[in-house]
């Protein structure tokens, strides 16, 4: 298994040092997590924790694309993230300190395969009894994106599933020992009505033009105390969407106009280059 932790602190060192061209807000992200571990504080940072998120997506396969059939290897910006947000522990209880997490770059990152590899590590890896894991989205066929190919990843490793316990059907993924399942949600159908979910990724919030999937899956975690809400989207052209409301909270809190020690958030955006720059487009497209 990699350092994941080792790969994380040096991409965190390239982007504060300019070697890696990124915006503002990804710097900040970079010094938000560089301050807090030099914090004496309620939260510690596990790096077995960090590093088992890891280990378990590079043991999954490309299903799609010139890499199909490849196992997945995360890249430098993929480790900061998935690090931060799964290391970070509570010392009283080691519980997860992050609630919430905002991921905002562009088109074409593999947002969905990493949102469908999170979502069957919190199915079947994390310990937690009777999971719900939900991919939801304004309109079923967006939702089904990141199911679909989180069971096109799982029907593509089956030794990863016998290993794990994961059965796979056409509408609903099972961890049966742990009677957890991952399935797909929407506000069509009030499909997200009295879910309690464990992990609940909520795609491409620029596409939400209101708040309901957001508040249920909301909701539904905090019923639960080790729960994670993720947001993956991109940018958007309507500016009352319910990603754009998610794009500038995550910027106050990176900002530090606005304290939340409980939501992670990284913007790779173009602010601060001309758009039609290159540097722009290194800064909004991690990969």
């Amino acid at each position: 298994m990699r350092d994941y932790c080792a790969i994380a602190a040096k991409y965190i060192e390239d982007v504060l040092s300019g070697k890696i061209i990124t915006c503002k807000w990804t710097r900040a992200a970079c010094q938000r997590q560089r301050d807090d571990l030099l914090k004496d504080w309620e939260y510690c940072f596990d790096r077995d924790a960090a590093a088992d998120v890891c280990g378990f997506l590079e043991l999954l396969q490309h299903v799609k694309g010139e890499h199909g059939g490849e196992t997945l290897v995360l890249e430098p910006w993929q480790c900061f993230y998935i690090t931060t947000v799964f290391g970070w522990k509570i010392k009283a209880n080691g519980r997860r300190r992050f609630r919430r997490s905002i991921l905002f770059c562009g088109k074409g990152q593999g947002k969905s395969f990493l949102s469908s590899g999170l979502g069957l590590y919190m199915l079947a890896a994390d310990g937690e009894p009777g999971a719900e894991v939900v991919c939801a989205a304004r309109a079923t066929d967006q939702a089904r994106l990141v199911f679909d190919t989180a069971r096109d990843i799982a029907r593509a490793n089956p030794k990863l599933c016998d290993a794990f316990g994961i059965h796979v059907l056409q509408h609903t993924i099972v961890h049966k020992s742990s009677a957890s399942v991952m399935k797909p949600v929407s506000a069509q159908g009030k499909s997200l009505a009295g879910k309690i979910p464990h992990f609940a990724s909520v795609d491409e919030t620029w596409s939400h033009r209101d708040r309901e999937v957001l508040d249920e899956c909301e909701r539904g975690t905090d019923k639960r105390v080790n729960s994670l809400l993720s947001t993956i989207s991109h940018a958007g052209e309507n500016l009352s969407c319910v990603g754009f409301e998610q794009f500038t909270s995550a910027q106050k809190i990176l900002s530090g106009e606005h304290t939340d020690e409980r939501t992670f958030s990284v913007l790779y955006t173009a602010d601060g280059f001309d758009w039609r720059s290159e540097e722009a487009l290194w800064a909004a497209n991690p990969n």
